[in-house]
């Protein structure tokens, strides 16, 4: 076993491979050569003369085994070393509170200590119910000075704290000692692969990188010639499904067989987005509102094609025109719009980028219907909208055909 000391050295890098992102990597590395080894086989069996039947049966076998055993190893690695871990968090009061709860979620065995500028005493502001360890207030800002030896996986800083040149000298000692430093922006782009937008102002935008993709950039151009060959494509491939779903709409209740709405688009530019018709006939009748779960205006094949995002698919048009793209921030409708842009900050920032049919916040957030919901969901958008990349394309890709495959549409 590592030693306690040996540990502490090379926390911060474990720290680091431990994010949600790198550990994704971390399993498809893992996975990737378990078969290899696999395929090891076949050349070991031919020169041994084993039937080509018993050799798929082992190497399905070594395989599955490969990746149950490799999964495990990882998560307990990964309890292991949270249990371990010390996150320092400096705020105000009012934002303390809020983000431990969240902390919470992300590191459950984790500790997380708050200095604040409120002189409260040290005292318990939340209790994981998995594990005795607390999630305490360790008192006000100049108690750093006293904490600045502990061993931390990291410190979280609330940019609108405002602290003496002492205490800013103290963080720049143990940054430069090798303890990372996270504001809360970079923090939830971290490890939550999102920016909420109440942890954002102005003056962030201004000066964070990112935001490339604009169409003078060439990624928009490769973005759009890429949109265009794989819609058409689809188009093709898919055919014979949207024709199975033609007639299950028409079978199943009377009315039209597509639905079209006025959405919103890029730089709020309203158009018409085009779907299968996946509810009764006049369901909207009372004035526009979100679905929400077991919505009796959804028919019975309408809730199959929502799950498995078969009703998007007359979209592909919309992307062929130009009004949307493959994947981007989810078009909303403009009655919506203006009730979430009053209370939500930087709302507008999504139509920037074109709208898509899949896109981030769709991947990584289940369905909502409310205002918070929204604000989550564009606390994805803002991410990808900062970390446009091909390869969080075809990471958005992948998760939307897991989400087709196991039915968790909408």
């Amino acid at each position: 076993m590592m030693s306690s000391t040996n540990w502490q050295q090379h926390r911060p890098w474990i720290d680091w491979l431990l994010q949600p992102s790198r550990l994704s990597v971390v399993r498809l590395s893992s996975d990737l050569c378990g078969a290899l080894v696999c395929f090891g086989l076949f050349p070991l069996a031919a020169a041994n003369q084993l039937g080509l039947k018993t050799v798929w049966v082992s190497a399905g076998c070594l395989l599955a085994a490969w990746l149950w055993l490799s999964r495990l190893l990882i998560q307990m690695w990964r309890h292991h070393h949270e249990r371990q871990s010390q996150w320092l968090l400096l705020s105000n009061p009012e934002a303390t509170s809020g983000f431990s709860q969240q902390f919470r979620q992300l590191l459950p065995h984790g500790e997380l200590v708050a200095l604040t500028q409120s002189q409260t005493t040290k005292e318990q502001i939340a209790t994981n119910p998995e594990t005795s360890d607390p999630i305490h207030q360790a008192g006000p800002i100049h108690n750093l000075l006293n904490l600045q030896q502990r061993p931390w996986s990291g410190i979280i800083l609330d940019p609108q704290l405002e602290l003496a040149e002492t205490h800013q000298e103290c963080l720049m000692e143990m940054r430069l000692s090798g303890i990372p430093v996270y504001r809360f922006s970079e923090f939830y782009e971290t490890f939550w692969s999102k920016l909420p937008s109440r942890v954002l102002w102005r003056n962030w935008f201004t000066l964070s990188d990112g935001f490339q993709l604009q169409r003078s950039n060439p990624l928009w151009w490769v973005k759009r010639m890429s949109d265009v060959v794989v819609a058409v494509m689809l188009s093709v491939l898919l055919a014979p499904l949207m024709l199975l779903a033609t007639i299950a709409i028409k079978l199943n209740s009377p009315g039209p067989i597509f639905y079209s709405q006025i959405r919103t688009g890029l730089n709020q530019q309203p158009f018409r987005v085009y779907k299968f018709r996946s509810m009764y006939q006049d369901a909207e009748s009372r004035g526009a509102q979100w679905a929400k779960k077991r919505d009796p205006r959804i028919t019975p094949v309408g809730n199959f094609l929502r799950m498995t995002r078969i009703d998007e698919l007359p979209q592909i048009w919309n992307v062929l025109r130009g009004d949307m793209s493959l994947i981007g921030p989810r078009p909303e409708r403009p009655e919506f719009d203006e009730k979430l842009a009053a209370v939500i900050p930087y709302y507008y920032l999504r139509y920037r980028v074109k709208p898509g049919i899949t896109g981030w916040a769709q991947v990584m957030y289940p369905y909502g219907a409310s205002v918070e919901d929204a604000y989550e969901k564009l606390s994805y958008d803002l991410y990808y909208m900062k970390n446009y990349s091909l390869g969080l394309e075809l990471q958005i890709f992948l998760k939307t055909i897991k989400v087709v495959v196991l039915g968790k549409g909408r």
